[in-house]
């Protein structure tokens, strides 16, 4: 086999981060190898941008036969699903009818599917190690059995195309001005959907606190905000620091990621990865996140606390942690250019596109498909990461990044903090689950 058929495949084209994700990896397959395909159950945004890059796509709106019929006529050898985990019979029965060898899944919140589809998948990545931890302690397993078929295999950032679209100074005060940003304004920034499980009140009260030191602090939103954020703003009297850029294309978005001081996120349900955490890295910019261990946590695997930026967990002591970056220059710079050699040396697209390659391979060999050696022999010198022994040791670094935050928030503050916040995810989850319950019965 000199050419080897890939599908990537998410339920939409959307412009979420995991169909992000799934482009990203469509547009670095080493095409002298890999003959890459790319297909929704809907249509969206990114179906257009795949096809400038020479994608073939499909759209199969809901209709199995006719992702079999796609799967049979490109011959596809690997089916590589982006999906939240959690049980999806449409895609990988289709992939089992059209008798594809190997069937890869980027695992994006840890969920565990014991469904006999489930089963027929090869190899499981999972985004974070945070996420791994999720998984292995939803399927009640040992780290050592995820092994067997699984991997941490980071989000892919391109942190080259970042570099090209980093603007001149010129540039930067043309967005600036654009967005109605006087010379002088400290900008600290948030990037994520209008979606209220990905938002909090945090966010809120900490730029209420910081605004009592830097009254001139502007937070600049991208992707929007929820209604009930909206009301909220009103409410606390906001608004004149807060500027809602809605959805910005990607050049904009590079543009606003090297205009920000700082990138301030935090969210109740937290992040199995947080591509926006490791794209404000790859613009050199240092990050402030703070911890929710009652959920997703990746984002204090990614931020190295007072090294790539802060972890903060009420909202006073996160304001005091985004006023020291904006005050000290200096370890702002050194944390973002920390933070920067962090994304090229972990979430680089190239590198994590390699160990992609690499894996298809050796799944196709284990199932017996011929490999060129010529070919082979090109990733023998690929090496994964994180390694085995990164995983294994996950457990003890993150009871250590548990213990690391910013300043000493007294006991009061903490407890009001987990209560609050912890509550208002439960009451977002269990929303959710009787949605769905509800769904399931229609």
């Amino acid at each position: 086999m000199n050419r080897i058929n890939v599908l990537q495949i998410a339920g939409s084209f959307g412009i979420g981060g995991t169909e992000k994700v799934m482009q990203t990896f469509a547009e670095h397959l080493d095409k002298n190898f890999f003959n890459v395909y790319a297909c929704g159950i809907t249509g969206g945004a990114r179906q257009e941008l795949l096809e400038t890059h020479g994608i073939e796509t499909c759209v199969v709106n809901h209709n199995q036969d006719e992702l079999v019929r796609f799967l049979k006529d490109k011959e596809i050898h690997v089916f590589h699903i982006h999906r939240s985990g959690a049980e999806q019979p449409f895609e990988i029965e289709a992939a089992q009818k059209a008798k594809v060898p190997v069937i890869v899944e980027t695992n994006v919140f840890g969920y565990y599917d014991s469904s006999n589809s489930g089963r027929l998948i090869d190899m499981h990545l999972l985004v974070s190690k945070n996420a791994a931890l999720n998984y292995v302690r939803k399927a009640d397993i040992s780290i050592e059995n995820f092994l067997e078929n699984g991997r941490v295999l980071y989000n892919p950032v391109d942190v080259d195309r970042i570099e090209r679209y980093r603007p001149t100074e010129k540039e930067l005060e043309q967005f600036k001005f654009r967005i109605g940003i006087t010379e002088g304004n400290p900008l600290i920034g948030r990037v994520g959907r209008p979606d209220i499980s990905k938002w909090t009140y945090f966010s809120l009260e900490m730029l209420m606190h910081l605004r009592e030191s830097i009254p001139d602090v502007r937070y600049i939103i991208v992707g929007g905000i929820p209604t009930e954020m909206r009301d909220k703003i009103r409410e606390m009297g906001l608004e004149e620091n807060i500027i809602d850029l809605g959805l910005l294309t990607e050049e904009d978005l590079t543009i606003a990621y090297y205009s920000f001081d700082v990138l301030a996120h935090s969210s109740i349900r937290g992040e199995s990865f947080g591509l926006a955490i490791a794209e404000a890295m790859a613009a050199g910019k240092p990050v402030v996140v703070n911890s929710t261990p009652w959920a997703d946590n990746a984002q204090i695997e990614l931020v190295d606390h007072n090294q790539t930026g802060f972890v903060a967990n009420t909202p006073r002591k996160y304001a005091e942690a985004v006023e020291y970056l904006i005050k000290n220059k200096r370890d702002a710079i050194r944390m973002g250019k920390n933070a920067l050699d962090k994304a090229r040396r972990e979430f680089d697209s190239s590198r994590a596109t390699k160990m992609c390659e690499k894996m298809y391979l050796e799944l196709l060999e284990k199932k017996g498909e011929r490999i060129s050696s010529e070919i082979v022999s090109l990733y023998e010198s690929v090496e994964y990461f994180p390694t085995r022994f990164d995983i294994l040791n996950y457990p003890a670094d993150y009871k250590k990044r548990l213990s690391e935050h910013f300043g000493k928030p007294t006991l009061a503050e903490k407890v009001r903090c987990e209560l609050k916040y912890k509550g208002q995810y439960k009451l977002w989850k269990n929303s959710v689950r009787h949605l769905l319950g509800k769904l399931r019965k229609t």
